[in-house]
């Protein structure tokens, strides 16, 4: 005789709804609620705090502590349609064959359909380190959880991928028209975005009028070398900048997550000795650069390179620079002087991303420091900036 669980994953015309996973985990709920321990009262707080516990051993591949968090009985149903024992579980972690760095829990909603029974509906953000590479995305879930002697343990999990938009919602607002506020009156782009302006940044080692604020915008004489940066520090964040260079061959760049003692004692001249760069250069400094003799400009391109610099650390996505430091993009898309460009980046645990002119070109991930200041580059030639806005994330 078929089990339930056969009939549920290949009989029921509702498989793969969201009733439909309501449904089976309800009757998954009477079937194994069976012998759940005696509780006076169930509070959303314990279940929550339970998740923290196994969110924490899986991110730090904490097998012992995993374990204690997993039922026996445990189903777990990837995204993928892989489903995983408590021990086929288990074994992936240990394994390394699946390595969970990030997990950001977005929403959580705890229902209790039955005494000693919770279930968890809501949206995570999630990083996987795999043997085919990276995967990061957002997933919509649902999670069961069962009161035995001991605690909450999770008994079944059920995820699918969240619909992905082609393009970030940075891209709304379009090359040289004017900025549209959002629905909910907050920006362009949606809820948490704001615009970063003067009272943002400071001076670390440029001239008083190498950087001006004006007409919406921000102008950079390109002299001296060196840098602003924001007054605080920053982790987690969205960035959406127009730029444009104003003489051919310019160069600059966004400097992401460098630490304070990047910026000690450097003078007029120098750049921060830490941070991930994204840089901005104009299609015109290569051949300039060749021109000089020093060598051969096939270390860098100029659509948009994403690499670490001084004591910062990064392993670049493909392709790569010839030494493999940089992370060269997929595509060219960036338009040369005095054109305006578009740049979306989105710098989240570690991973930064960077869209040129809506599309992904390129990025890196396990940058090391992930946290730090955000600059704006002036390296020898006059540039401009315009809104420049910034979501900051959890």
């Amino acid at each position: 005789m078929r089990g339930w669980r056969d009939g549920l994953r290949t009989r029921a015309p509702w498989r793969g709804t969201a009733a439909g996973i309501m449904l089976m985990f309800m009757f998954m709920a009477a079937v194994l609620g069976r012998g759940v321990s005696a509780r006076g009262a169930d509070t959303e707080a314990d279940v929550l705090a339970a998740d923290d516990a196994r969110i924490k051993a899986l991110v730090a591949a904490d097998v012992t502590a995993l374990a204690d968090r997993l039922a026996d009985d445990l189903r777990y149903v990837h995204s993928t349609g892989t489903v995983d024992t408590k021990e086929s579980f288990l074994e992936l972690v240990r394994s390394g064959r699946s390595r969970y760095t990030s997990y950001a829990p977005l929403e959580r909603i705890v229902r209790f359909p039955a005494p000693g029974i919770a279930l968890d509906s809501g949206r995570a953000r999630l990083r996987v380190e795999t043997a085919d590479g990276p995967v990061e995305a957002e997933f919509h879930y649902l999670a069961a959880w069962r009161h035995e002697a001991g605690g909450w343990r999770f008994f079944a999990w059920q995820s699918a991928r969240a619909p992905k938009s082609p393009t970030p919602p940075a891209f709304a607002v379009t090359f040289d028209e004017p900025a549209v506020p959002g629905p909910d009156g907050t920006g362009a782009f949606g809820t948490g975005w704001r615009d970063l302006g003067a009272d943002d940044f400071e001076r670390v080692n440029c001239a008083d009028d190498t950087w001006t604020w004006k007409e919406g915008g921000l102008h950079c004489t390109g002299q001296p070398v060196g840098v602003i940066r924001t007054k605080r520090s920053l982790q987690n964040l969205e960035l959406s900048l127009e730029w444009r260079h104003l003489a051919e061959g310019g160069n600059s760049g966004v400097f992401l997550w460098a630490p304070p003692e990047a910026f000690f004692g450097i003078e007029p001249g120098q750049l921060p000795r830490g941070g991930i760069e994204v840089q901005i250069l104009d299609h015109g400094f290569r051949t300039r650069y060749e021109a000089s003799g020093t060598r051969k400009g096939d270390w860098f391109s100029t659509n948009g390179d994403v690499f670490p610099v001084g004591t910062s650390r990064m392993v670049p996505f493909p392709p790569t620079s010839p030494n493999g430091s940089r992370s060269f993009p997929k595509a060219a898309h960036s338009r040369g002087s005095p054109a305006w460009n578009h740049y979306y980046v989105r710098a989240v645990e570690g991973e930064v991303r960077l869209w040129v002119n809506g599309h992904e070109v390129s990025g890196g991930t396990r940058c090391v420091p992930a946290s730090g200041h955000l600059c704006l580059e002036s390296e020898g030639a006059p540039v401009e900036f315009r809104r420049l806005r910034i979501r900051e994330l959890p």
